[in-house]
């Protein structure tokens, strides 16, 4: 029986390799059944490729380009980024500059290469001169915006947003959303400030000083994408080059941290930008004002050298307004403690309060605190506190951020503490501006009035101690957006303050109204000061359309995603920059 069953085996082997009875020469195929033969297609062989006919190829065409038509109108559309508004975070057409004095990148305006031939620029670390290089211009951003559709909910604040514009209706803007319907919207020293507007007289010029006004704070992965540098010691070898030694505080290799001034010695710095303290007491670093105050100073806007990088309000030049102080700052450092009970603290006098962050090492007890009091003769009070787990031979990254009315310390990227403090409006002015009378300040003369005056706001103090050895890696020091209650686009003489800069000029948001701003905020030309739509804007949007509002009926989409970063020309070709792809925030 074995031998029967293989033989029969064998056989059936035999008869699938070679041809079927279906499809032996001479037999004709059968359908599956086996019952009716199956019909052969004229002119062709049996099992080969159907002819694709020129009707088939052209629905094909017709259906793909539909299909890509309907995703462009209702679902994704590409779009690039013209101008600088919302620089550094998106870049419109823009000059790369690097440079050799400290190995550092940066973008500069490209208006920077229309004011002459051999425009100069400098360095914002090393103050050194640079000539822009032709070569080195690249294009805006491309990005893709997620399109809005009836059914779409207005975007939440501070998304970024791709609209018409509501005075020159043919152009494509991009702008971060500020203002939503149904708020009123204050713009105070430089943070935003809602409360809803029912219930409220658009009129009122005492509005800021009624309830109900809060601050907006952003979203922790908004504020990350918006923070701006100041200062980075990476490149303090050739910062510190160019300032001026002071009493003879020098680090151990006889070079000054460029702002950062040693309260004592046995501080010792590498060129990789590690700041050694090897003392046995507490020492601090103090940031030096009179060297390098802390403003909302831009490189990307740093195309006129009549305007100093470090020192003062700048002026009113090159169409930009005056430098603001800015007290909204993030420090950041890896901190390597190197004995058993090293301590750091960083403390920030901003607004007329002083604050507190404190990161204790100790190896009995490790612990993050953070702290505010009014004046020196107040006592602390603790905001918050949280234990944590520090390493103590190798350095680990900490950040601690001022911003919005609120304070956090971050270690190795994850949020360990954090408290917030809510002021109204007027005690924000009170405390921005001590000793200023509200009545004074708001007095409009020519256009101008004491909150748009740069030199009335109270500069931030900085100091970081050290209780104990240890290292700080990488210091840098970053500041927020700030928007500005002065801007260039108005005719100051003629025209009120821009809008929600003043009681007076206090935005309203009905349904359907939207209030954009750009990140760039000395460059931007946005609801600030746009002034009156376009006429067919109004005709068509009667309910609205009005001055320095964005209807929403022109809003295209939320810009998510930067796709085709801008992109270097060499020798006539485009060289895209891949590494900075990413999402938009």
């Amino acid at each position: 029986m074995a031998e029967d069953v293989s033989e029969r085996r064998a056989e059936q082997s035999n008869s699938s390799a070679g041809d079927s009875p279906a499809t032996r020469p001479g037999s004709r195929p059968r359908s599956r059944e086996g019952a009716e033969p199956v019909e052969e297609q004229a002119g062709k062989e049996p099992g080969s490729p159907r002819v694709t006919t020129v009707p088939d190829t052209m629905i094909s065409i017709i259906m793909t380009l539909a299909l890509a038509f309907l995703f462009r109108a209702y679902v994704v559309e590409a779009f690039v980024i013209p101008t600088g508004s919302m620089a550094p975070t998106l870049m419109g057409a823009h000059y790369r500059v690097q440079s050799p004095a400290t190995g550092a990148v940066f973008a500069i305006d490209r208006r920077a290469g229309d004011l002459t031939e051999n425009t100069v620029v400098r360095d914002p670390y090393s103050n050194t001169r640079l000539t822009l290089d032709s070569r080195s211009v690249l294009d805006g951003d491309r990005i893709f915006v997620r399109k809005r559709t009836p059914l779409t909910p207005v975007p939440e604040r501070f998304s970024v947003v791709v609209f018409r514009s509501p005075t020159e209706p043919d152009e494509r803007v991009i702008k971060r959303l500020i203002g939503r319907p149904g708020e009123q919207v204050a713009l105070v020293d430089g943070d935003v400030f809602v409360r809803t507007a029912e219930g409220t007289d658009p009129t009122d010029a005492s509005a800021w000083e009624g309830a109900g006004w809060s601050i907006a704070r952003k979203p922790e992965r908004v504020q990350r994408s918006v923070w701006q540098p100041v200062f980075d010691a990476r490149y303090a070898a050739a910062a510190a080059a160019m300032v001026p030694a002071q009493g003879g505080d020098s680090l151990g290799n006889g070079a000054l941290l460029g702002p950062w001034s040693p309260t004592t010695t046995g501080w010792s710095s590498s060129e990789a930008g590690v700041l050694r303290y090897a003392g046995d007491g507490a020492s601090a670093l103090l940031w030096d004002t009179e060297l390098w105050e802390i403003r909302d100073r831009s490189v990307y806007n740093d195309i006129d050298d009549r305007r100093d990088q470090r020192m003062g309000d700048g002026g009113v030049r090159s169409g930009l307004p005056p430098y603001y102080p800015v007290s909204d700052l993030r420090l950041a450092f890896g901190y390597e403690p190197s004995g058993a009970a090293s301590k750091l603290e960083f403390r920030l006098w901003a607004r007329s309060v002083e604050f507190s962050f404190i990161v204790d090492a100790a190896t009995d007890g490790q612990v993050v605190l953070i702290r505010s009091r009014p004046s020196e003769d107040d006592d602390w009070n603790v905001l918050a506190e949280a234990p944590i787990d520090l390493p103590t031979d190798r350095a680990t990254w900490i950040e601690c951020w001022h911003a919005d009315q609120s304070l956090a310390v971050y270690i190795a990227g994850e949020r360990v503490a954090a408290a917030t403090y809510d002021w109204a409006i007027t005690e924000r002015i009170a405390r921005s501006i001590p000793g200023a009378d509200l009545d004074a300040l708001l007095d409009i003369t020519d256009g101008l009035n004491g909150l748009s005056d740069p030199n009335q706001y109270r500069q931030p103090e900085l100091a970081v101690a050290l209780d104990g050895p240890g290292a700080l890696h990488g210091l840098r020091l970053d500041r927020d957006l700030h928007y500005h209650p002065f801007h260039p686009q108005y005719r100051v003489m003629h025209d009120p303050p821009p809008l929600a800069t003043h009681p007076n000029t206090t935005v309203t948001l009905g349904p359907g109204q939207l209030f954009v701003l750009g990140d760039n905020s000395a460059a931007s030309r946005d609801g600030r000061s746009w002034g009156q739509p376009d006429p067919w804007v109004a005709d068509t949007f009667p309910t609205t359309a009005t001055e320095g509002v964005l209807p929403e009926q022109l809003l295209l989409g939320e810009a998510f995603f930067v796709y085709f970063p801008a992109m270097r020309h060499r020798g006539g070709l485009p060289i895209p920059d891949f590494g900075r792809m990413r999402l938009i925030r």
